[in-house]
């Protein structure tokens, strides 16, 4: 099978790594054309186009996957519907689509723990800095006063790593050497940068609410959430607590997020569940 992903916009590379992982661990071939491939279009071999968020025109089969807020996404698609497994799936505007994950491809070379052990590095990368809507706000003008005063408090004790306008590969490098990573602690979702702290092994906090916890744990079959779940009002806390612990037992809370990822959010797995999705609407 061939499947063309189709990208209006960048959508934080989640389609790259779709095809990655079905190049990788499938014996089916995927490609992404759209947004940064110009000049690359739907090749006549391929079987059906995988469509993320919008709708671009085509005589193949056709399934489309929302990343993003309602408004944001061709809702009128007719073709089967998806949606990321994160706050998303929990909205009424989605409830009519199948809900998926977000791979991550915990077998590559930059997702491996280094698990960094001199001194306590906390990171934290915000893709926005100002808020887009109520859920896309990454909690920046919250987090970043709280990461410098804990700088102040402890001085050379700890390292802060804030990680923002560098590409994706310095972002990524960054982050592997962070022990404890903040996703987000504003909304009530967890989003890729979080599970790939957790691959990376790294203790990794984040808000998750209830309906987004059932969410994540339905869909990846495990029966309790990996993350440190705080919100912004308890983060300086909760911070301070596992600095005070001290670099072992933060180590062994990134070792036991890497170890969930291992089992619960397998690349293999995700690859053919899409490749299964796939198979059942060319049926």
């Amino acid at each position: 099978m061939i499947i063309a992903q189709y990208k209006p916009t960048a959508i934080a590379k989640a389609p790259e790594a779709i095809s990655d992982v079905i190049n990788k661990y499938t014996n089916h071939n995927s490609y992404v054309i759209g947004y940064s491939y110009p000049k690359k279009g739907i090749i006549p071999e391929t079987d059906i186009v995988h469509q993320h968020n919008k709708l671009i025109e085509t005589d193949k089969k056709n399934i489309i996957q929302f990343h993003s807020e309602p408004f944001r996404v061709a809702l009128d698609a007719t073709c089967p519907k998806l949606v990321i497994a994160q706050y998303h799936a929990t909205l009424q505007e989605y409830s009519n689509c199948k809900i998926v994950r977000n791979p991550i491809d915990l077998y590559d070379e930059i997702f491996f723990p280094q698990y960094q052990q001199d001194i306590i590095r906390i990171g934290y990368s915000p893709s926005t800095l100002k808020p887009g809507s109520d859920w896309a706000d990454k909690g920046y003008v919250e987090t970043v006063p709280i990461l410098n005063e804990l700088k102040e408090i402890y001085k050379d004790k700890i390292e802060i790593d804030i990680i923002i306008g560098v590409p994706l590969k310095e972002c990524l490098e960054r982050k592997a050497l962070c022990n404890i990573f903040i996703d987000e602690v504003k909304t009530t979702s967890y989003h890729r940068s979080g599970l790939e702290a957790m691959a990376m092994g790294s203790a990794t906090i984040c808000s998750i609410g209830s309906s987004v916890n059932k969410v994540l744990l339905e869909a990846s079959g495990a029966d309790r959430n990996p993350f440190i779940n705080v919100n912004c009002d308890e983060l300086k806390n909760k911070l301070i607590e596992l600095i005070e612990s001290g670099l072992n037992n933060v180590l062994e809370l990134g070792y036991e997020s890497r170890l969930w990822m291992e089992k619960y959010w397998d690349p293999k797995t995700i690859a053919n569940e899409y490749i299964k999705i796939y198979e059942k609407w060319l049926d």
